[in-house]
């Protein structure tokens, strides 16, 4: 005889009998009954990368909780969360690709791989241009038409991923074209970047308030490119020999 008990607890069991000669007898005794023990298997992540990977049912938080166990035959399904600058690149061990993954826990350890990779960088630099001079003429200004004075110009340079090279172009509307390319060094101060526009040769028709454009360039390590123009410079005129 066979009998299934509903719950792991200690039960009286009875027994009556009919003895020789028809006496009836009895008898009663505890009987405990404990749960048979359940199979467990082990579920261990391993993240390649910035971010997270939980489980459903809750068990795993990796990288906090990497390993959790779980009843054999359990279904465990597995999500991963990229860190900002990461993205899922895939699954390997049971599951694979980068959909969704879902485990059957087996007797032992069973061991996946989720690869968080670094995203692209497509975010280019930040260009802020510090105050500078407004106007370029010649150092003798009142006496001959000659070379104007330098301006030095100063930018804010910044990039998560490093600044590769910030440079500055100009050029002035003259009846002969001028224009140039400056390379702006770091200062070492902060993240300021520095260059200076020299003297150059100009002649007499350099019109009263001439325009001079000017416009700061910089690249990050990742190629991304960013430019800002400058404002308020201005060409003043320079006069004849009187």
């Amino acid at each position: 005889m066979t009998h299934r008990w509903q719950a792991a607890q200690t039960y009286q069991i009875s027994v009556q009998a009919i003895l020789p000669g028809g006496q009836l007898g009895s008898a009663s005794v505890p009987f405990p009954v404990t749960a048979a023990p359940v199979l467990m298997g082990t579920v261990r992540l391993v993240v390649d990368g910035s971010g997270t990977v939980a489980s459903q049912p809750a068990g795993i938080a990796c990288p906090s909780t990497c390993d959790a166990r779980f009843p054999v035959g359990t279904a465990v399904r597995l999500s991963a969360s990229p860190g900002p600058t990461a993205r899922f690149g895939g699954w390997a061990g049971p599951c694979t690709g980068t959909g969704g993954c879902q485990v059957t826990v087996a007797p032992g350890t069973t061991v996946l791989t989720a690869t968080l990779t670094a995203a692209p960088d497509t975010t280019p630099p930040s260009i802020a241009v510090q105050p500078h001079g407004m106007e370029l003429h010649p150092s003798n200004f009142d006496k001959v038409c000659g070379r104007p004075t330098g301006i030095t110009l100063t930018a804010r340079v910044t990039d998560a991923g490093g600044v590769e090279a910030v440079w500055f172009t100009y050029q002035v509307a003259t009846p002969t074209p001028l224009s140039g390319t400056v390379q702006m060094p770091p200062t070492g101060v902060g993240s300021l970047y520095e260059g200076t526009l020299g003297s150059f040769a100009l002649d007499g028709n350099t019109r009263q308030g001439g325009a001079i454009t000017v416009v700061v360039h910089a690249r990050d390590r990742a190629g991304n490119g960013f430019e800002a123009s400058v404002l308020g410079i201005v060409l003043k005129d320079c006069p004849q020999i009187k």
